[in-house]
């Protein structure tokens, strides 16, 4: 895990990364918790209530497959992963992890989850197809929205829109308000480059994403 700061301009290796020298792929906070969450390689995940400290968690249940993404659940207070195998797990403390119900039988490679806070729904989505479920153990299948040749890399729910947002393979950039239907941007303008992650500022009103 990289490393840690208050100040923005001065930052510090953590001293307890716990990784190794696996890849991070993803970190997550919750308020409610005061704690992060960190996932990765091997089906690897940790938790750390100050950046600084990290502890791997005592039953990631991924096994060795390689966790993409990861995000808090308020409403539900939990967190939620997912793995390119399309598996997906929650956790009320990030150290025990629990298989969600189903998820596994949509063989699905995930990418990127986010959770709407305002509508009560998580939405993950990956190479071929999109997953939502209103309670992150109970999984239902909205498709392939995108078609099979449009991969999406990052989601994320644009609140004072009440949409989510998600991009990915082909320059394409797709936005929902459910997670079900999707319409494609009309002018994304990245071309046919791949967009990998995009992000919602409430203070600026305004989405951005980033690719090459």
């Amino acid at each position: 895990i990289g490393g840690f700061t208050s100040q923005l301009n001065s930052w510090a290796m953590a001293a307890t990364p716990s990784f190794g020298a696996s890849r991070v792929n993803a970190i997550c906070v919750s308020e409610r918790l005061s704690l992060l969450v960190a996932v990765g390689e091997f089906g690897e995940i940790a938790y750390s209530s100050d950046g600084n400290t990290w502890v791997q968690a005592a039953t990631p249940s991924f096994g060795s497959t390689e966790i993409t993404s990861v995000c808090w659940a308020d409403a539900l207070g939990v967190f939620i992963a997912v793995a390119v195998s399309g598996k997906i797990a929650y956790s009320s403390d990030g150290n025990t992890w629990v298989q969600s119900s189903n998820s596994s039988v949509f063989n699905y490679s995930m990418r990127s989850v986010c959770w709407a806070e305002e509508i009560g729904v998580a939405v993950c989505v990956g190479d071929t197809g999109v997953l939502y479920s209103r309670d992150g153990n109970i999984w239902f299948d909205a498709g392939t929205p995108f078609g099979s040749a449009s991969a999406r890399r990052s989601i994320c729910w644009a609140n004072s829109l009440e949409k989510f947002v998600c991009v990915g393979n082909s320059g394409k950039i797709s936005y929902s308000p459910d997670g079900i239907t999707w319409t494609d941007a009309t002018t994304p303008s990245f071309g046919t480059d791949t967009i990998f992650c995009v992000a919602w500022s409430e203070n600026l009103g305004q989405l951005v994403a980033s690719g090459y």
